[in-house]
């Protein structure tokens, strides 16, 4: 994980989905819509986790739901704003227990340590606090009023001999299990990148459960190579994680 919540021990990210699959993607004055058809969809598209930073999930995608009468839904990708507080701090905490507890890696976290935990970083004062951080940005993804997913980078944390703070790191990258092929996973990591490319220039660190070989696979893929170890504490009990980096 990373620190607190996907700081990156929890990030999720989206599979990538067929070339076939009917979405189309824009970019306009820093937001991008997905129009999404649901009939081609895949089935069962996993969803990958990363990171350990701080954060997890919140909502439902009903394809039959939205847009019934075109079969279209449209998602925005946006930097979260103060007022998503407590939404937001919904999505993570979700987010978190279905990627490591039983709907997910089924971690065995002492029970206590885990209660303390997610309130320490999943409360609403937490998150509203890392909104308001201006060393932090987050962008969330959204579709007919409800956050879908999200990802959150600020300086880099984590215990390596060559980073620093004033290099970027991915401290999350969750979403909803039902978003997934929607490619919003994608588009969220892009707009990380690109941001921490613009405002803190070098190396993009992250920190990703060791047990979470599909995260891992997702990075390397993206060109991150691990470079470290460390250990995520959680109450009593530590995660193993890897450090990543690119470039």
């Amino acid at each position: 994980m990373a620190s607190a919540p996907f700081s990156l021990s929890g990030l999720f990210l989206s599979t990538v989905i067929p070339a076939k699959a009917g979405i189309s993607l824009a970019f306009t004055a820093g937001l991008a819509w997905f129009v999404v058809d649901p009939i081609h969809r895949p089935a069962g598209v996993a969803q990958i986790g990363s990171g350990q930073v701080e954060g997890r999930d919140a909502a439902t995608l009903d394809a039959n739901r939205a847009r019934p009468q075109s079969g279209r839904m449209t998602a925005t990708i946006r930097i979260a704003r103060p007022e998503d507080a407590a939404a937001l701090a919904a999505l993570k905490l979700r987010t978190f227990r279905e990627t490591f507890l039983e709907e997910g890696f089924a971690i065995p976290y002492p029970a206590a340590d885990l209660a303390i935990f997610e309130a320490d970083s999943y409360s609403v004062p937490a998150i509203a606090a890392e909104l308001a951080d201006a060393g932090r940005r987050s962008w969330v993804a959204e579709a007919d009023g409800r956050l879908l997913g999200y990802a959150q980078v600020g300086p880099c944390k984590l215990p390596h001999p060559e980073a620093g703070e004033e290099q970027g790191e991915l401290y999350q990258l969750y979403l909803l299990r039902e978003a997934q092929g929607m490619k919003l996973g994608k588009a969220l990591l892009d707009a990380a990148i690109a941001y921490l490319a613009e405002t803190r220039p070098g190396p993009v660190w992250l920190g990703v459960w060791s047990g979470n070989d599909k995260a891992q696979a997702v990075y390397a893929a993206r060109g991150f190579e691990k470079v470290g170890e460390y250990r995520f504490k959680v109450g009593s009990w530590y995660d193993e994680e890897y450090i990543l980096r690119k470039g």
